[in-house]
């Protein structure tokens, strides 16, 4: 995210995908994009990219039990999105506004 707007835009993902030495064609790389953009915003949230990376860890309830918080508002916001969790994303704002000190904030 390097214009730390919470979200990963086409050419973030790309460039990502560079620095990691995956070599993708632009055709590939586009599908790859569209296939984590859940919620076909044109941007991948934080977690659409959890979803995809880690399938089987619920951010969302990370997120709920304030373990994990999200620097950006919008991030947050946007996972009410994504077609997967979208009631637990409601409880995130809630746990991010009584943080822990234990919490991870990304």
């Amino acid at each position: 995210d390097t214009d730390r707007s919470g979200f990963l835009d086409y050419l973030e993902f790309h460039r990502l995908l560079d620095e990691l030495g995956l070599d993708y064609t632009a055709s590939e790389a586009r599908r790859l994009f569209h296939l984590l953009d859940e919620g076909q915003s044109g941007d991948i949230t934080f977690f659409e990219f959890c979803h995809a990376v880690f399938p089987n860890l619920d951010v969302e309830r990370l997120c709920d039990r304030g373990i994990l918080q999200l620097e950006h508002s919008s991030a947050a916001a946007s996972a009410s999105s994504t077609r997967r969790r979208p009631r637990a994303t409601r409880r995130a704002a809630a746990a991010r506004a009584a943080p822990s000190s234990s919490a991870a904030v990304w």
